[in-house]
Order: structure tokens, then sequence, then C-alpha cells
């Protein structure tokens, strides 16, 4: 007669029941698949900080040597989008990006389009300084892309 402490009448202990390793796998599955959907994630992250750091680049380049950014803020320190700022403006090809240069700061509003070939065509742009003024970076004769100015008909 088997002893309940898992000993037989002849003095050998029975082997444990054996475990089932389903919850394990389970876990292991589980885990997996949040790692999975971590790095897809963290991914597509990278991937839109990166093409928007690429828009950045080039919008900051086209404008380096704005004569009117120039005289205003001086040398460009720093050019980076104001999301808060971009996202309350109406119209989805308008942003505005925080501009800090040698002689001073303010945000340079514009409205883009990107082409074909994934560039970035400005079409009008105002700077707006801390004090409230706004002034034209392309004034009528000076149009990036020979396009009307904000608020004027095509």
């Amino acid at each position: 007669m088997p002893d309940p402490r898992g000993t037989t009448d002849l003095g050998i202990e029975a082997p444990p029941p054996r475990e089932s390793g389903a919850g394990r796998w389970i876990v292991l599955g589980l885990g997996i698949v949040l790692l999975l959907a971590a790095l897809c994630c963290g991914g597509a992250l990278w991937l839109v900080k990166f093409g928007f750091d690429e828009f950045e680049a080039e919008i900051e380049q086209q404008l380096r040597e704005n004569p009117v950014l120039v005289e205003r803020i001086g040398e460009l320190h720093e050019f980076e989008i104001d999301w808060r700022r971009s996202f309350a403006e109406v119209g989805e090809e308008v942003f505005v990006f925080k501009v800090e240069g040698s002689r001073g700061t303010g945000w340079v509003r514009l409205g883009s389009e990107t082409l074909e070939n994934d560039r970035e065509e400005i079409h009008w742009g105002k700077l707006e300084l801390p004090s409230g003024e706004t002034v034209d970076l392309f004034p009528a004769a000076e149009s990036p892309a020979g396009e009307p100015q904000e608020g004027e008909s095509r």
C-alpha cells in the first residue's frame, strides 16, 4: 500500500509529479510578443523622428541665408519645430519653428508643400518676434516658389 508521504511499501520514494510546462511557454510567448511589439513601436517612432529631423534640416538649409531672418535673428544657433504651435495652426502644411540666433529669437511660421521627390517647397513664411512684430520672410517680389503669399489667392 502506498504511503501518503510519497514512498512505496518497499521504501522507495515515488518520483515527484511532473509539472506541466504550459505556463512557462505561455509566459515566454507573451514576453516575446511584448518585446516584438515594443521593438516595432520604437522603430516606427524612430522613423517618424528621423523623417521630421530631415524635414527640419531641409527647411533650415533653405532659410539659413534668408536676408530678413539674418537681419533680425542673425546667424542661426537653434532651429527646431515647435509642435505645440504647429498643431495649433490651421492647414496641414503650416509649420512653426523656434529659431534662435546671434541677434535674437523668434518663431518662423511657414507654408510648405512636399514635392514628388520628397523635397519641401516653401510657399510663404513669416517671422514672429517676441515683441509681437511679424515680418514677411519673402516680400512679394521674393516669394520662394513664385507663389502668392499667405492669404492671397492663387
